[in-house]
């Protein structure tokens, strides 16, 4: 790839394809010249963004591990929905591309050809200013952070997101870790959540997100404290939760804490296979439990007593986890 700047300060890139392309008139409209292509498959892509299973998410990653390193490239970003995968992976690309000028461009079928020009003139203008005033690179910008395989804080935090919670914080217990499950959420914990989210992920973001910031920002809060982040190795949104929550986190300047993303084989990591087992058969009773509960509230007398029943079987087998009994002991 090379990339070259016109007189007027327009900067076009120049691939080993002869073939062309316009993007609905608009760059021809704006640069009078077709916006030329490289295939992102010739961009190695590192091995920190094997967390991003997505095939066009990464193929969105490849270009910025490029352009990073080279001062004279300013990218326009290309989307076609905001939510879902694009709203964690944008967090990864405005980190990368900080230095710079960089423009994120979203269609959908409400967007006028109109209003794209202006947009991508502004940009243009954007560019001839950055250029004119000559910025200088202090350090190339970096890659984000992942998460380490083990966490390196004692005390862990883990968000109330179902009964589940008390499963998990039960085996890790088991491991000689102290772990404790977060006060349910509430309105003001949602509030915190959307106040430094983009809008643009899914709702179970934004609830973690604000027990995050609350326990952050509280008095608790110790040097070396972790927060968990519920992950796992499958195709979904959740995995990119730790992500996006480090470098929301770092923008909104919170106390300093560790966010260590909790899926199979990190929690594996330090409870062991008989702690795995373990875990399966807590996650398990909830199951059984929960679809018993359901089952006999119908017929319950007074209101709230099977619901008790079930938060007291809950405790009951957290605590048979957290003390590595068997499961007939569970029974009691």
């Amino acid at each position: 790839m090379e990339s070259n700047c016109t007189g007027g300060g327009k900067w076009l890139v120049k691939p080993s394809l002869s073939d062309r392309f316009n993007l609905a008139g608009v760059f021809h409209g704006v640069f009078n010249k077709a916006v030329a292509c490289q295939p992102l498959s010739e961009v190695a892509l590192s091995e920190r963004w094997d967390t991003l299973p997505w095939h066009y998410s990464r193929e969105q990653l490849r270009a910025p591990e490029f352009i990073r390193t080279d001062r004279r490239l300013f990218p326009v970003l290309l989307s076609n929905y905001g939510c879902g995968p694009d709203a964690f992976t944008i967090k990864h690309l405005e980190e990368m591309l900080c230095d710079r000028p960089r423009f994120f461009l979203e269609f959908d079928e409400h967007r006028g050809e109109a209003g794209l020009v202006t947009r991508l003139e502004a940009f243009a203008d954007e560019i001839n200013s950055h250029i004119e005033l000559g910025t200088t690179w202090s350090t190339i910008p970096k890659a984000t952070r992942g998460s380490m395989p083990r966490p390196c804080g004692k005390r862990l935090f883990i968000p109330n997101f179902s009964e589940y919670s008390h499963i998990y914080a039960a085996v890790l217990q088991s491991a000689g870790l102290d772990a404790q499950v977060l006060p349910m959420p509430d309105a003001e914990t949602l509030r915190l959540g959307e106040e430094l989210g983009s809008g643009r992920e899914c709702h179970p973001f934004s609830v973690i997100l604000g027990e995050l910031a609350r326990i952050s920002r509280s008095k608790e809060l110790q040097k070396g404290d972790v927060f968990v982040s519920p992950s796992t190795t499958t195709p979904c949104l959740i995995r990119q939760y730790g992500d996006a929550y480090r470098i929301l986190a770092e923008r909104a300047q919170l106390p300093e804490i560790e966010i260590w993303d909790a899926a199979g084989r990190e929690i594996g990591n330090i409870i062991g296979m008989s702690g795995l087992l373990r875990l399966c058969e807590g996650l398990s009773s909830v199951d059984f439990l929960y679809v018993l509960a359901t089952r006999l509230r119908a017929y319950e007398r007074q209101s709230g007593t099977i619901d008790d029943i079930f938060t007291s079987a809950i405790a009951k087998v957290s605590c048979a986890l957290a003390n590595k009994l068997a499961r007939p002991a569970w029974r009691r």
